[in-house]
């Protein structure tokens, strides 16, 4: 995988525009496991969606910090793909909440049960 590609997709999808930030963030969070990157094909030629998170110490709970689709993939399937892939890896996460202060200060955070999030999609 190609560290630079993931950050030029994240520069070109979100908000984040400082690079080295963001490939700081992008290594650790691929050094610790809690970053999933989607690809359109086994090629790994091009991104789909990238996401970043961590999980509680209880290991229930994980918490989104970004999670970039590019807009052409923008649909409940993608979504449901990703939070696949992230129980594959934490199986015992019942619940998500995003993490919004940067973004919305204002709003509360939500748990959202995975149950509930697998039967909408």
């Amino acid at each position: 995988m190609d560290t630079n590609s993931v950050v030029r997709f994240v520069i070109k999808y979100s908000w984040h525009k400082d690079r080295k930030l963001i490939k700081d963030a992008i290594e650790k969070h691929i050094l610790f496991k809690t970053c999933i990157i989607l690809y359109k094909d086994k090629s790994e030629k091009e991104i789909v969606a990238v996401v970043r998170f961590n999980i509680s110490q209880s290991g229930k709970v994980a918490h989104i910090l970004d999670i970039i689709i590019a807009p052409e993939y923008r649909h409940k399937r993608v979504m449901k793909i990703l939070l696949l892939k992230g129980l594959r890896m934490y199986p015992s996460v019942t619940h998500l909440v995003w993490e919004r202060e940067s973004k919305f200060p204002n709003r509360k955070q939500r748990y959202i049960s995975v149950s509930r999030l697998l039967k909408r999609s």
